[in-house]
């Protein structure tokens, strides 16, 4: 069966050579037990590693059933290690994360590339029926570290069962245990040998003596005494097809055979049935993924460690590749001006009518439900119209007369504030109160809901239109107080729509504003003058004006002098003139209309270039004003590539009022976000390296086990195909675990995720899963290599 034939075997290093067989010649058959003895380094263990295909030899031949072994190839001896022999460690080689049925369940699974597919059920019950036969089907589900010396043994013989070679190897199989469990493990091979060849390892001769039908003893590498004790057992020669379907007989326990007196002699194990469609390539992936599946369940912890550390360093990568991503933006690496747009808020967008049509509130409600809108406002030009309300944050008054409170100048603090129609809330936002109905009404947030129905001065400028420093003053009652805290007030669409009227083309005279009279003592009145004065003013409406009606500035009011008595002659007085004209001409088309108007007996408390006027002439004035774009508020400038696309794809046009306001570039910016993206690449190698470094040092303290499978006969391919499907399976559920609590931690709100995570798109979460799939099968390529180094005999016995 085996035969060797002057076999030859040296150890190199560096500079010696040493000897580790030479010239030996044996030969073993069926129905042998075989005790090989020798003093220790007198080459037993290397004559069992060279039988057993776990080590080279370089002199002579060794046949197996008649067929030289020299030519093998790497994968024909995996094949001989895996369906030809069987082996038993001294120091048992078990894994002890395995369970007893999970080490035997091992075997079976990297010999069903010859014996055929199991199913899982299959699998288990041949595993229990290999346990039961050496007394250990009670401690199915212990694992081995948790066994004793001689339940460890006895589960390496089990673990031989299962393989069902015609050759067991047992190097010092009792070397561990005492005399009892000793004896109980050589009757157990002793019984095996009937049927098989049974060669064992031992420095107790005495234990095998009795067992044993050949002595083979070895002294420095030389086979000095080869004496046939007894006959072997005669084994009936069988069919190939009955060999193929052979079964373990005669292999029982003391204790088993105790429990079992009036069963027969004699146990049978059955050969596995192949399923449908299994053939002899049913190992590799198959076999792989079993024990990737395997070695999780046994080792959660470390595995949960894995991949807790996998996680942390793909949030780290998808972190950063974020804010490479943010900072890779151009036009943040430029300044910002304010000529075109007052408000160059990131998250503004206009939306226009490809046409140039008007935008109502039919388009607000397709455009708000585009993802990533926030809100839409109908009325997109008062985006860039300052309001001011409250006192001492907002503005300062000077007052003339203290106890009169009269105003004759208000000075604008903050230009933060920019308005807002109600068509960007609904009754849902509100806590109390209701939406504005008319140019007077307005809502705010107030934890004070006496605030509900009171009066405020509203201050507001249109320094696009009107020019800088001019505002226009309006009372405006409280209708509705906010539930969620916010800055931001919400007007009605009257006055946003007389607002954001375009008055910059239109220029503006009040004539006649101001009459001197004399009353002489005689009763007679004589006008010493009236200042025709052509003030240039601008227009903004006032609903509550009649028809022919204008509002001057109160400071006109105030600055009147005092009634002066002229001895002799009279009194002399001041007053404004009740009557006036309105001249407006719009510069672009060159149109000129005059009105007559009325001078209201009260000033306002706008800007003194401000008339107010009634609706009748100021929609005479600007009747062809039409609300021709919205504004779109999304969540965040990160999404603004996105939002404009699906704007464009409901037939409008829109612009980015940030990315049209940035200009030239500014150096510190561009410096500013280079340091960062480069910060960013350096993190990213960084956690590559530390990723790689990291895994595969916890890989390698599988080391042990992958040592032990190869030596039961898995391949280095099926090694590799585990390596990778482990680390790449693990990988990718890190990469999608990163991603949703990336994306629930924005969603939540929390600014650090959302300021960077708003930047994926398709591109970059391609880009966190290429790395990481890279990362992991770099280190998964590493680490097979390093036990491709560690795949003989002689570095498992060193483990």
């Amino acid at each position: 069966m085996i035969k060797l034939s002057n076999i030859s075997k040296f150890y190199y290093s560096e500079v010696t050579a040493t000897l580790g067989l030479r010239n030996v010649n044996l030969e073993f058959e069926k129905g042998e037990f075989v005790a090989i003895t020798g003093e220790s380094g007198s080459g037993k263990s290397t004559l069992i590693n060279v039988i057993s295909g776990m080590d080279t030899y370089e002199d002579g031949e060794l046949y197996y059933n008649g067929e030289e072994t020299s030519g093998y190839s790497k994968e024909e001896w995996d094949e001989y290690r895996r369906n030809k022999i069987s082996f038993i460690y001294q120091s048992y080689n078990l894994i002890d994360s395995y369970t007893a049925v999970e080490n035997i369940e091992s075997v079976l699974l990297i010999c069903e590339k010859n014996n055929g597919r199991m199913t899982d059920k299959e699998r288990r019950k041949k595993a229990m029926e290999c346990l039961k036969m050496v007394g250990l089907e009670k401690q199915a589900k212990n694992r081995a570290s948790h066994m004793s010396s001689g339940q460890k043994q006895r589960l390496g013989i089990a673990r031989a069962l299962a393989k069902n070679t015609d050759v067991i190897i047992a190097d010092e199989p009792t070397g561990n245990l005492d005399i009892e469990n000793g004896n109980q493990v050589m009757k157990i091979l002793y019984e095996l040998s009937k049927s098989k060849l049974v060669i064992v390892v031992t420095h107790n001769y005495d234990q095998a003596e009795q067992y044993a039908t050949r002595k083979v003893r070895m002294f420095d590498g030389e086979v000095v005494e080869n004496r046939v004790l007894r006959p072997k057992a005669v084994i009936e020669e069988k069919s190939e097809e009955a060999n193929d379907n052979s079964k373990v007989e005669n292999v029982k326990t003391e204790a088993t055979l105790k429990k079992d007196k009036k069963s027969k002699a004699v146990k049978k194990v059955n050969e596995p049935k192949k399923t449908e469609g299994a053939n002899d390539n049913s190992g590799g992936m198959f076999v792989a993924k079993k024990f990737v599946k395997i070695s999780r369940k046994a080792t959660p912890h470390r595995n949960m460690f894995v991949f807790s550390f996998m996680l942390v360093a793909i949030v780290a990568i998808t972190f950063m590749i974020g804010i490479f991503s943010k900072n890779m933006d151009d036009s943040t690496m430029r300044s910002v001006s304010t000529k075109a747009f007052k408000n160059v808020s990131k998250n503004r967008i206009i939306v226009m009518n490809v046409n140039g049509g008007a935008i109502d509130i039919d388009d607000a409600k397709k455009l708000k439900k585009i993802s990533k809108v926030e809100s839409v406002d109908v009325y997109g030009a008062i985006a860039d119209i300052n309001y001011y309300y409250i006192e001492g944050v907002d503005y300062t008054i000077k007052y003339t007369n203290e106890n009169m409170k009269k105003s004759i100048d208000v000075n604008l603090l903050s230009s933060e504030r920019f308005m807002k129609s109600d068509s960007n809330i609904t009754k849902k936002d509100l806590a109390k109160g209701r939406l504005p109905e008319n140019f007077y009404e307005v809502v705010i947030y107030s934890e004070d809901e006496s605030v509900l129905g009171t009066k405020m001065n509203f201050y507001f400028a249109n320094s696009k239109q009107w020019g800088l420093g001019k505002y226009t003053a309006v009372e405006m009652t409280v209708v509705g107080l906010l539930k969620d805290e916010t800055e931001e007030a919400y007007f009605d669409a009257e006055l946003c729509n007389a607002l954001e009227v375009r008055t910059a083309s239109f220029n503006c005279t009040m004539t006649a504003i101001k009459r001197e009279v004399t009353e002489y003592d005689d009763g007679r009145e004589d006008y010493i003058h009236d200042q025709d004065r052509n003030v240039s003013a601008v227009m903004v409406l006032n609903p509550s004006l009649e028809e022919n009606q204008v509002k001057i500035t109160q400071n006109y009011f105030i600055k009147l002098s005092e009634p002066e008595i002229i001895e002799g002659v009279g009194v002399v007085t001041e007053s404004i003139h009740d009557e006036g004209t309105l001249v407006y001409k719009n510069t672009l088309t060159g149109r000129t209309e005059t009105f007559n108007v009325k001078v209201a007996p009260e000033g306002h408390s706008s800007h003194s270039n401000i008339v107010e006027v009634s609706s009748d002439i100021f929609w005479k004035v600007y009747f062809e004003h039409i609300n021709d774009q919205s504004t779109v508020y999304i969540n965040d400038y990160a999404n603004t590539d996105r939002v404009i696309e699906d704007i464009g794809e409901l037939g409008y046009e829109a612009i980015s009022v940030f990315r049209t306001s940035a200009v030239e570039y500014d150096n510190s910016k561009i410096v500013n976000q280079f340091k960062f993206m480069l910060i960013a690449l350096a993190t990213i190698v960084v956690v590559f390296v530390l990723f790689i470094l990291v895994i595969f040092s916890l890989m390698k303290l599988k080391k042990a086990d992958f040592i032990i499978l190869t030596s039961l006969g898995m391949s280095y391919k099926t090694v590799k195909q585990m390596n990778y499907y482990d680390l790449i399976t693990m990988v990718l559920l890190a990469d999608v675990v990163s991603f949703i609590l990336m994306n629930v931690l924005a969603f939540a709100g929390v600014d650090l995720i959302t300021s960077f995570i708003n930047y994926y798109k398709v591109g970059q979460y391609a880009v966190v899963i290429v790395l990481s799939v890279v990362m992991a099968a770099i280190t998964s390529h590493f680490f097979s290599s390093h036990l491709l180094k560690k795949f003989r005999i002689t570095a498992l016995k060193g483990e």
